[in-house]
């Protein structure tokens, strides 16, 4: 299945073009994914046309009807899921155990929006004065651009589509340029379907050619969207500008990122922080945005966390993560790697690296799990998001200096505390400015439906996928009143 051309799918046909991104393996990277077509500015347009055309029939479906069809979906990636788990290991370098998590993500979020939209639909009644009663009713917003992330192509992807999709609208999907070919899998399982042709759109290309038109798109009426911070930041500047034609404000869902902090006190388990904080750190090469990135060690603990901490990564297997029990595969590309490596060369400068440091010597973008030890709370060790295998370890003289080193920096998507005193812990409730907050245990792999996920400050607008809630950023409320 490799080597495959993938066209557009726009109002519902395949549409081919002159130019096509190429997509290549990350550990392999002479080995061709496939090439999928990219578009220019009038497929962009063609697809909001179509979008707009199939909203007006979507809109009308019954809300049970459209939970059948999210369902069926589902239940066909259920189905192939060990090709789609495949792809994302061929494509974005996961290992087994998180391609199959993710296809888990996936195949829950699209089952778990179809059935809360359903209930999100019915009128909610709110009181009655005099002879006037009162409801508040929901409709759907129109066509949304889904602005898809590489990271999580399928599972985040498919959680926001599956959310518009549930909810009324039509959207067209943008992927990135890093991993079109995951995205061209989920959104054909939409568009084979019984969905009217054009309420799932694909368009693939640079932001700076398509994603452009697509933002700025008078009938485009939201923005969903998972990515980093300076992208995101780009989008809802854009957003904010009303074209002509154009008579409403566009909503923007936005998911930016993080810098995320492991706090570990003197009354915690060390063997089990160590253990999260190299979960949380390494896995999937650090290419989550809920990624462990700091470590802030209390002091008393530091030097027997940093050792334990060193050989827990130490015992980290890197390697082709198509290989069985490989627990480090490639970053995604060869700039993700350059930019990695940036950082550990000023982490040699700035501080002391207690492991890795260094590229692996194979083919592919692999780095070494990297723990940097004495890091400046105010570095850009410690302030900028790496996204890769880099764990920076800052020292605090104490609990309270430990929440506020975690609180300085321009993110809040998730921490961790590991402690034993349930005062701490009901302190880093109210203080750690975070849309995540987990104790002891790692501060990645929020469960949908349980760990509601959604950050604060630049990582994001807070809503919290994985919840009934998120479903409510993709309607506009009617308030009627009625008297008899």
């Amino acid at each position: 299945m490799l080597g495959q051309r993938y066209p557009l799918i726009v109002g519902g046909a395949d549409v081919d073009g002159e130019e096509a991104i190429v997509s290549t393996n990350p550990a392999r990277p002479t080995e061709v994914i496939g090439s999928h077509v990219a578009a220019n500015p009038d497929d962009v347009r063609a697809a909001t046309t179509a979008a707009r055309q199939a909203f007006a029939l979507w809109r009308g479906w019954d809300p049970e009807e459209r939970r059948r069809v999210l369902v069926q979906v589902s239940d066909r990636i259920e189905e192939r899921r060990a090709h789609f788990a495949a792809l994302l290991t061929y494509e974005v370098g996961k290992s087994a155990d998180e391609a199959n998590g993710e296809i888990d993500e996936l195949v829950f979020l699209l089952r778990f929006y179809a059935d809360s939209a359903v209930e999100l639909a019915k009128a909610t009644p709110i009181a009655k004065v005099g002879n006037e009663r009162s409801t508040l009713v929901r409709h759907p917003l129109g066509v949304g651009a889904v602005i898809a992330p590489w990271n999580f192509p399928m599972a985040l992807t498919g959680g926001m589509i599956g959310a518009a999709l549930a909810t009324g609208n039509a959207v067209v999907v943008k992927p990135s340029s890093r991993a079109p070919i995951s995205v061209h899998w989920l959104v054909r399982e939409f568009t084979s379907g019984q969905l009217p042709p054009g309420t799932v759109n694909l368009i693939a290309g640079a932001g700076d050619r398509v994603g452009e038109v697509l933002v700025n798109s008078p009938d485009v009426n939201f923005l969903a969207f998972v990515g980093s911070k300076a992208t995101g930041l780009r989008l809802l500047a854009r957003a904010a500008q009303v074209p002509s034609g154009q008579r409403w404000i566009k909503r923007c869902i936005l998911e930016m990122g993080g810098k995320n902090a492991i706090l570990v006190d003197e009354t915690a388990d060390l063997s089990l922080a160590a253990r999260s904080v190299v979960k949380s750190a390494f896995g999937y090469q650090g290419q989550k945005c809920s990624a462990a990135s700091r470590l802030i060690a209390v002091a008393g603990v530091h030097d027997e966390l940093l050792e334990l901490v060193v050989n827990e990564t130490a015992g980290l297997r890197a390697g082709d993560p198509e290989e069985p029990d490989v627990d480090v595969g490639p970053v995604i590309d060869s700039a993700a790697k350059e930019r990695v490596l940036e950082y550990v060369g000023r982490a040699s400068r700035e501080a002391h690296i207690a492991i890795g440091g260094q590229a692996l010597d194979r083919p592919g973008f692999f780095v070494a799990p990297t723990v940097v030890d004495g890091v400046s709370h105010s570095s850009p060790l410690a302030q900028d998001e790496i996204f890769g295998p880099v764990l920076s370890v800052v020292h605090a003289r104490d609990f309270d200096s430990a929440l506020a080193i975690a609180n300085d920096v321009e993110y809040g998507l998730t921490a961790s505390l590991f402690s034993t005193d349930r005062s701490r812990i009901e302190q880093a409730g109210r203080l750690l400015e975070v849309g995540n907050l987990y104790i002891n245990r790692e501060c990645t792999g929020a469960i949908p439906g349980v760990h509601p996920f959604g950050g604060t400050k630049l990582s994001g607008t807070n809503e919290k996928s994985g919840s009934a809630d998120y479903l409510s950023a993709f309607v506009q409320t009617r308030t009627i009143g009625e008297r008899d």
